[in-house]
């Protein structure tokens, strides 16, 4: 998706925007400075209920490496974690429990000689789930996590475990799929601050550049609700 002309206007007519077509696991092309830099006008255009002003920080707290890539968002690179903020939820007057559901998978591409998706897959990132954690929690805690009560120690960060390709059988289904999530956070209010992200693997002995438990992931669907 991109501006038909040569100026980035990002203020005006939101229908003169083209779609193209690319393989699935390329980055939507960013109309500023490039799907890397995440510059804010990129986000308030895509994602105009994020706080705005918070964006150009480009920090971990709030938007980075989230990427845009045919109506769903790819977490993280080849090198480097993801992150994404839930918007802080100014309406709410007093402590709320919330539901926060939303999809992901890993980061996956079939095999590159047999084509099988769930063998010897050329890409396997992301393998052991995405992470909810209340990076500002404001008394806030996340009580459940995908049907299962959730510890207190990790009542602040939790991981939710996806399904691999051979779990599901994705060779029989003849493409990849999401799992669903569910997590319940009790106690939230207009200063919690929730957010999905992945865990930087790159420093580690587990690191491999395009078969890690985390840095990337796809994500979809991501919706809040009060209980």
């Amino acid at each position: 998706m991109y501006p038909k002309t040569e100026k980035d206007d990002l203020t005006g007519d939101l229908t003169q925007l083209a779609y193209t077509s690319g393989t699935p696991v390329k980055n939507m092309p960013n109309p500023n400075s490039g799907c890397g830099a995440m510059p804010a006008d990129y986000h308030r255009l895509f994602l105009s209920q994020w706080d705005a002003s918070k964006l150009p920080t480009a920090t971990e707290d709030y938007m980075l490496r989230s990427y845009l890539t045919a109506g769903i968002l790819k977490f993280g690179s080849t090198e480097n974690n993801g992150y994404m903020p839930i918007p802080y939820m100014t309406s709410l007057t007093g402590p709320t429990t919330v539901v926060l559901t939303f999809k992901s998978s890993p980061y996956c591409e079939p095999n590159t000689s047999t084509g099988d998706l769930e063998v010897g897959n050329a890409v396997l990132d992301g393998r052991e789930g995405v992470w909810v954690r209340l990076k500002e929690a404001d008394g806030a805690k996340i009580v459940k996590a995908d049907g299962v009560a959730v510890a207190a120690e990790n009542a602040t960060d939790v991981l939710v475990k996806h399904k691999l390709p051979a779990e599901y059988g994705a060779n029989s289904k003849k493409c990849f799929e999401f799992t669903d999530h569910e997590v319940v956070i009790e106690g939230v209010t207009a200063k919690t601050l929730i957010q999905i992200y992945t865990k930087l693997y790159k420093a580690t002995a587990e690191y491999d550049k395009y078969n890690t438990p985390g840095d990337r992931a796809w994500i979809d669907d991501v919706i809040v609700r009060k209980q």
